[in-house]
């Protein structure tokens, strides 16, 4: 079992065998990935697809996440970052390698050549676009296999260090997780729609110029009240009864102050 400094002192030695056989290809698969679908749907319905995480080519991963919906969000969450990492590191590595290394290394290859399985349809959905989709699947599954690559590496220092490739792992599909997450944010708010207010017909009439504002008015005008309501929908009578309400109560305000 390794201590807390050792877990450390191997956390960052293959910091860079990580930037290089997970993070990289990682990167490389996402944007091979979004080309190849986003051309795809766009030629074929004339709307672009969602963005997708490289997470979404795993069969053990939900097929639907709803990042409103906190309670689903947050579950996804635990299995992406906890449940998946330790289960797929055990099964398809630590268990093997218990038995021979090159068992360990055809999990590897199976783990590999399992998560783009929903890159494999877009060859049939995507009929004229068959070589970026045969592209598409031949770049998801080298990363997946360069990161099978990177984990193996670490089991093979010794069983114990299993925990470290748990670790890298779970930060992997942390960073990943969280950034589809801000990606989609941020795709939201930009498509968000601009709300512009309906101005309608004005609840009193226009005041010429030099003449001051009543009371009322000006309290509907600061909040928002005097262009925003409609005549048609009885908002109007309301709005009056309001600016009466507020007269009255100005003027026996200043009775009260004049007779005191």
């Amino acid at each position: 079992m390794l201590t807390l400094m050792e877990f450390l002192l191997a956390f960052i030695e293959f910091m860079p065998l990580f930037i290089v056989l997970d993070i990289i290809p990682a990167l490389v698969a996402s944007i091979v990935d979004d080309y190849v679908v986003r051309r795809c749907f766009l030629k074929q319905t004339g709307q672009a697809p969602k963005p997708q995480s490289i997470l979404s080519y795993s069969p053990l991963m939900p097929r639907s996440i709803h990042p409103g919906q906190l309670t689903q969000l947050y579950t996804h969450g635990v299995f992406v970052i906890l449940v998946a990492p330790f289960v797929e590191e055990i099964v398809f590595r630590g268990v093997p390698l218990m038995i021979h290394p090159l068992l360990a290394w055809a999990g590897t290859i199976g783990w590999a050549l399992a998560h783009p399985i929903k890159a494999v349809a877009t060859l049939e959905v995507c009929p004229h676009e068959r070589k970026l989709a045969a592209l598409n699947v031949v770049t998801l599954a080298g990363s997946f296999l360069a990161s099978g690559v990177f984990y193996m590496l670490i089991w093979l220092r010794g069983f114990e260090y299993g925990v470290v490739a748990i670790a890298y792992h779970a930060f992997h599909n942390a960073s990943i997780f969280f950034g589809t997450i801000i990606q989609a944010k941020l795709t939201s708010r930009k498509k968000a729609p601009l709300v512009k207010r309906k101005v309608t017909q004005p609840v009193a009439p226009p005041v010429e110029p030099g003449e001051k504002a009543p009371v009322a008015r000006r309290i509907l005008r600061y909040v928002g009240l005097e262009n925003s309501v409609s005549p048609m929908t009885g908002e109007r009578e309301e709005a009056q009864k309001m600016a009466h309400v507020i007269e009255f109560a100005v003027a026996r305000r200043r009775r009260i102050l004049r007779e005191a």
